[in-house]
């Protein structure tokens, strides 16, 4: 059943309660919207956490979230930014989120003016690298937690800063890029000509996600890579990239898409030539994004990689909230990643009825997903485990003049503790990710 759009006057009632600078009404509406379905009125209220009229006189910082996104033009960072705003909801905080317009200068200005406002954490869709490292160390001299999605300084991580830089997390890039990329050259029969629509040149996850396609093709010797073009990761510059080398090789069977933003832009081009995609010519993205899942549905797309966007929110945010409330990572999992799924109409559905048609605040239980909350029955919802391989996790990326290995890192990685940390986590993913969310017992019907 759809759920009801929200009413001016229910808006205006929630923004003018909104903590501090928060979304606009036009982007709280985005928000929404594009994440799956606009959220009932008190859904939306909730998403945004506790109201300042709700709290007491003497506001603590661990009430308080930040939510930094990289840039709102794209799905994922609009889904990433709503699932952390229903985790804050879920765990009663008060939060607030801000985009920084792809500008590295104004996420580390936003991240500076939150501090100061007395927000104890912050959540991080970086705009680069860069940003990530100036802000942790602000993390440090402020004392303000701050945990790193998706992207970091090149061979920086958090066991580099003084402990409040909390967590850097991501999917699994090098096992999902590899299963989609592989569903693809079976597709199309192991031979013929593709391209690849690439991310921004440089950045972590386009690293990642090139040398996981590339050894796949590597297995394939009659297929033909024939060109590939980098892009801001947005669908307009991703169709325009498409159109050019679709122009270049008419025989192109296959488009490797970074992600389900830029097979969005692939997709239009493909079909501004005159072409059916899912048909004449096969694309697979990345992300699981609700676009992306829903051209997987009604057969555009091949396949993606479902990681679910609010997913990484919920996490991010919920480690925070349990770090404000006494609980202290192992140094092993400081760094953490995600198995995504691989999507195809085979088991679409379930992903669908989950993450699309559902508003984010009822795709991920973040009391189950808390170590405070659920002490002895925290569950992931996603097959979890430590990053431990550095060299490939920063694949591309030069090493900085006189870089040298974390102390914390070397002492996990000798005395067994990422073993101890992926058993741990292994232990506790309980419930399938391709099923309903699950209750409070963990209940999945």
């Amino acid at each position: 059943m759809p759920v009801p759009p929200l009413r001016r006057e229910q808006l205006d009632g929630i923004l003018d309660r909104l903590d501090t600078t928060g979304i606009g009404r036009r982007d709280l509406l985005k928000v929404f919207g594009a994440a799956g379905a606009l959220a009932a009125a008190g859904a939306v209220a909730g998403g945004v956490g506790r109201f300042a009229g709700e709290a007491s006189a003497s506001v603590v910082a661990h009430d308080k979230v930040a939510i930094l996104t990289n840039s709102r033009d794209s799905e994922y960072s609009i889904t990433w930014e709503a699932g952390g705003l229903a985790a804050a909801k879920q765990l009663g905080l008060r939060a607030v989120a801000l985009d920084a317009h792809w500008n590295a200068t104004e996420q580390v200005n936003q991240f500076n003016q939150i501090s100061g406002q007395g927000y104890g954490s912050a959540i991080l869709l970086s705009t680069d690298g860069a940003a990530v490292k100036s802000i942790a160390k602000q993390a440090d001299r402020t004392r303000t937690y701050m945990s790193s999605a998706w992207d970091t300084a090149p061979w920086n991580t958090p066991w580099d800063s003084a402990g409040y830089y909390a967590q850097y997390s991501q999917a699994d890039e090098f096992t999902a890029e590899s299963q989609v990329v592989e569903q693809l050259l079976r597709s199309i029969g192991g031979e013929g000509t593709v391209i690849r629509i690439a991310g921004a040149a440089g950045s972590l996850a386009e690293e990642q996600r090139r040398t996981a396609a590339e050894e796949v093709l590597a297995k394939y010797p009659k297929v033909r890579l024939a060109g590939s073009l980098n892009t801001d990761w947005s669908p307009q510059q991703s169709q325009q990239a498409t159109g050019a080398l679709l122009s270049r090789f008419p025989d192109t069977v296959g488009v490797i898409a970074v992600n389900d933003d830029v097979a969005t832009g692939a997709v239009a081009a493909i079909r501004g030539i005159g072409k059916a995609p899912g048909k004449d010519v096969l694309v697979v993205g990345a992300n699981g994004s609700n676009e992306g899942i829903n051209r997987v549905a009604d057969g555009a797309q091949l396949a993606t990689t479902g990681n679910s966007p609010a997913y990484c929110g919920f996490q991010q945010v919920t480690r925070l909230y349990d770090m404000q409330r006494g609980w202290t990572p192992d140094p092993a999992e400081r760094m953490l990643q995600w198995r995504a799924i691989l999507i195809t109409r085979d088991n679409v559905a379930g992903y669908q009825a989950r993450f699309v048609h559902q508003p984010p605040d009822r795709q991920v239980n973040a009391t189950l997903l808390s170590r405070v909350q659920s002490p002895q029955n925290w569950d992931t919802q996603f097959l979890t485990y430590p990053i431990v391989d550095l060299e490939r996790q920063f694949v591309g990326l030069p090493k900085p003049a006189g870089w040298t290995a974390p102390q914390a890192w070397l002492d996990a990685k000798t005395d067994g503790s990422f073993e101890r940390i992926t058993a741990l986590y292994r232990d506790h993913f309980r419930s399938d990710p391709l099923k309903s969310t699950p209750d409070h017992q963990g209940r999945q019907i």
